[in-house]
């Protein structure tokens, strides 16, 4: 959701009270008509305010941290729990750092984020995303190996904002984020990541895995 047009914080502290604990928004007072019945299986909460419907993790960070929120910045859920409005678990993001904190996509085929089956060489591709950007980083016997080798790309270029598979649990344990230079990768340049050959990047584009 953009964060233009959003209600004022003096608005929303004389409409909400925020629950620390549960991310939930109680009203002062009760609103006017019928409020919207929310579905699980929606991917934001929202809530009405007067004839507008806002994103509660939206109203939730603004509330917590008493600030307006910058045009061009989004709200993240750190945990990708969209539904765990917590402030502990809302930070704001750029769109693009937004996007690196994704899970799996619905048409992955390889179980692993990153990783894709190379039919040509039958073994695994795993690239990683950066500004739009698709980027090789090598080509490995087993999935395994290339979902290790796509979280040590993702934590030296996304950083706290990676999303890797040890942290959606398919892998054991993450992997150790490397002293790097965290500066963009220029283009047709190389970039070494731990137990992986330096590449030529950027690499055509690949399906997002």
């Amino acid at each position: 959701m953009t964060t233009t047009q959003l209600p004022s914080l003096e608005v929303l502290n004389n409409l909400f009270i925020l629950d620390a604990d549960t991310g939930e928004l109680v009203r002062r007072c009760k609103a006017r008509g019928r409020e919207r019945k929310q579905s699980t299986k929606e991917r934001y909460r929202r809530i009405r305010i007067g004839n507008t419907q806002y994103a509660v993790h939206v109203i939730a960070w603004m509330l917590a941290n008493q600030q307006s929120i910058d045009a061009g910045l989004v709200v993240d859920h750190i945990n990708s729990d969209t539904h765990d409005n917590r402030p502990c678990n809302l930070r704001l993001a750029t769109p693009i750092q937004n996007h690196c904190n994704r899970n799996l996509y619905s048409n992955n085929r390889s179980g692993y984020k990153g990783v894709r089956y190379h039919s040509k060489h039958g073994k695994f591709l795993a690239c990683v995303a950066m500004n739009g950007m698709s980027y090789h980083v090598g080509i490995f016997g087993t999935a395994e190996e290339a979902a290790e080798a796509y979280d040590r790309a993702a934590i030296d270029l996304h950083g706290e904002f990676a999303r890797t598979n040890a942290q959606l649990g398919l892998l054991p344990t993450a992997p150790a984020s490397p002293a790097m230079d965290r500066t963009p990768v220029p283009t047709q340049a190389s970039r070494s990541y731990p137990g992986v050959p330096d590449m030529p990047l950027p690499f055509p584009r690949c399906v997002p895995a």
